[in-house]
């Protein structure tokens, strides 16, 4: 089953966006600390080409102020994600290279098949395997793979 155009076009664009977010978020990284606190203890912490997320899995000794903070730092650089527990604290550590890779293949191979697909209703193909229908009936199914006809 082919997916929805709709859900192709989502997929396309919001791929693209999340990539170069991803893209962004590295950048900011190599220069800024970004660390953001919420009230339950999870704590984020953007550092130099990675996302650290930590959160207390028992009461902790670990007591953090809310809100943002914003630091000049530059520490080691995370290149395999992480994830293990400390003193009570599961940590997660996701390097941005991940996070970008993983947007801009799936906009990637959106846009691939989104350029196939209209290729091949230019040369009135088979949308399923590429098969010339040239010289068919517009009702008749596709010889080599069987596929229904194209709706008019």
């Amino acid at each position: 089953m082919r997916p929805h155009p709709r859900i192709r076009k989502t997929i396309k664009w919001g791929g693209l966006v999340a990539a170069v977010g991803a893209a962004a978020l590295w950048w900011v990284s190599t220069y800024r600390n970004v660390t953001y606190y919420n009230p339950r203890g999870l704590w984020i912490d953007l550092v130099t080409g990675r996302v650290q997320m930590f959160y207390p899995q028992r009461t902790s000794p670990f007591k953090l102020p809310n809100g943002w903070s914003i630091r000049v730092k530059r520490t080691d650089t995370a290149w395999r994600p992480m994830a293990f527990s400390d003193r009570g604290v599961m940590c997660v550590y996701v390097p941005c290279w991940t996070l970008l890779l993983a947007s801009f293949s799936a906009s990637a191979l959106a846009w691939r098949l989104d350029t196939l697909a209209r290729r091949r209703e230019k040369v009135n193909a088979c949308k399923s395997c590429g098969y010339d229908r040239t010289g068919l009936a517009p009702s008749s199914p596709c010889p080599e793979c069987g596929a229904a006809a194209p709706q008019a």
